[in-house]
């Protein structure tokens, strides 16, 4: 059955089982119809239609024809095929000369929108195959995208899903794959085709590049999502020339790095002072020592907390010399920036750990003891600060 949320996967459906329109077509008229008579509609024509057609005609020797196809009468002495091609063609495999239908009287349109809804019920149409389909549909009827939902029965913003990629090059479409283990989905092809709608001068060398990237490396539809917005938000031109390379060909260079680089002051956490003023350092930091700080981090495969701490060390490391350049300070006012230094650095421990929680337990465990020793260094920093206080009235 078809996931109208993300990719398809394929159900067989036996050819006993019953089918959602079977009550609506025991009232139509059964007739039986020389096979010679019958023309495949193009929207029943389906790639995968001989796919083990051998076992369906076996099947049917065997058992008979349990569920009939329908055909629409044309007026002059032929039949299209609405739904059931692969039953028509098995039949044409044994030799058969006619085969039973139920006759429904439906336009052509209609026809076509049956033929959609009934091939998503049994076997899954390729997503790819299913959206050219509608656009098909779309374009000879002069419908819109709301007019099309309503007749098929499918959430408006599906059918603009399906429409959307079939504005990418056949070429993308190809590597299109439903099945699991396949690194390119319907998923990943939306993603591009988003990046598609825009009016980027260069946006077909960024979709194939960003495909070939997906391809190589197996990222996420959501890796591939974030990369894509990276470009369609006119972020990818503030990047400089060595990581705009790596966006689109090294593995660990990710939508996140790069943010890194853009926006360094997203790795300090918290509201205290300290975090304020330690995030208006990070936005003063050298571009090039981001640059360089990056690049090492995509060459040597950092981890992305490895390279958020080291973010967060430099940032550190920057802020220490103007504390000194300032003028000198109380006991207490010392004091009191300790201890909003060491609640940023609390805040930060403490936004790790559900990640950690998922991905290593052994940091985890090391993180609870910085916790705990940061917190005996601050509940003693409060009690020098109370004697501060006591000493001073």
């Amino acid at each position: 059955m078809d996931n109208r949320n993300g990719d398809i996967s394929i159900n067989y459906v036996n050819e006993a089982e019953e089918s959602p329109q079977k009550s609506m077509l025991e009232k139509l008229e059964l007739r039986e119809i020389p096979l010679d008579k019958i023309k495949i509609s193009e929207f029943c024509q389906r790639d995968d239609a001989e796919e083990d057609l051998n076992v369906l005609a076996e099947s049917i020797e065997q058992h008979g024809l349990l569920q009939f196809p329908t055909v629409t009468d044309d007026g002059d002495g032929y039949f299209t095929l609405i739904f059931g091609s692969r039953r028509y063609l098995a039949y044409k495999c044994l030799g058969r000369q006619t085969i039973p239908c139920y006759v429904k009287n439906v336009s052509l349109q209609k026809a076509a929108f049956l033929s959609i809804i009934e091939n998503s019920v049994r076997k899954s149409r390729h997503p790819v195959e299913e959206a050219r389909i509608l656009k098909q549909i779309k374009d000879q009827h002069d419908l819109t995208d709301a007019e099309l939902a309503a007749e098929i029965g499918w959430p408006q913003s599906v059918v603009a899903e399906r429409l959307a990629i079939t504005k990418l090059p056949d070429d993308v479409l190809e590597k299109v794959d439903t099945r699991s283990e396949s690194p390119f989905k319907f998923s990943h092809a939306l993603a591009l085709a988003k990046l598609w709608e825009t009016s980027r001068h260069n946006r077909e060398m960024e979709v194939r590049e960003l495909q070939n990237k997906t391809i190589t490396h197996g990222l996420s539809s959501n890796e591939l999502k974030e990369l894509a917005n990276l470009f369609k938000d006119g972020l990818f031109e503030l990047l400089p020339d060595k990581l705009r390379v790596y966006l689109v060909k090294a593995k660990s260079m990710t939508a996140v790095m790069a943010k890194l680089y853009l926006t360094p002051e997203i790795v300090i956490l918290g509201n205290s002072n300290g975090a304020q003023r330690m995030r208006e350092v990070a936005q003063m930091l050298s571009k090039k020592e981001l640059e360089n700080l990056i690049v090492k981090a995509v060459k040597d495969e950092w981890a992305l907390e490895k390279t958020k701490q080291r973010l967060s060390d430099m940032i550190k490391a920057k802020a220490e010399p103007a504390e000194q350049q300032q003028e000198p300070k109380s006991s207490c006012q010392k004091l009191l920036g300790d201890i909003s230094l060491m609640d940023s650095r609390l805040d930060a421990c403490i936004a790790e750990v559900p990640d950690l929680a998922k991905s290593n337990s052994g940091q985890l465990d090391g993180l609870c003891r910085e916790v705990k020793r940061l917190r005996s260094k601050l509940e003693g920093f409060l009690n020098a600060t109370m004697n501060a206080v006591n000493e001073s009235r």
